[in-house]
């Protein structure tokens, strides 16, 4: 039976506050105990905010990086998506949550390995 991973250490960001990214770019790495994690954008845009240090330990869910996303319309939209890490046993997948009346979204890419 495989044992999820819940846990692992954010051991470099490849972007910092102000860069632009491209969707599917590495952001950064996770180290863990199984595997070495890349964090990818999920879209076009600026890094706004970087959540957490290199060296630092993130668990399930954790916010770890703020992008702004880039628009056909304007070049940057002001909603602000944080990338989550979700270290489970499934395939990584984007999710996507919309806030219209907030006036902000939240994309969590879930981070996962099987073993």
């Amino acid at each position: 039976m495989a044992e999820s991973i819940s846990e692992g250490v954010l051991s470099i960001f490849n972007k910092q506050a102000g860069d632009h990214v491209e969707q599917d770019e590495k952001i950064a790495s996770i180290e863990t105990d199984m595997i070495d994690v890349a964090v990818n954008a999920p879209h076009t845009g600026t890094v706004t905010k970087l959540l957490v240090s290199e060296g630092d330990t993130v668990t399930f869910g954790q916010p770890v990086v703020e992008i702004s996303l880039q628009t056909r319309d304007t070049p940057y939209d002001t909603r602000s998506h944080r990338i989550r890490t979700k270290l489970l046993n499934h395939p990584r997948r984007l999710v996507h949550n919309d806030d219209i009346l907030q006036g902000s979204a939240a994309t969590y890419i879930d981070m996962m390995h099987s073993s």
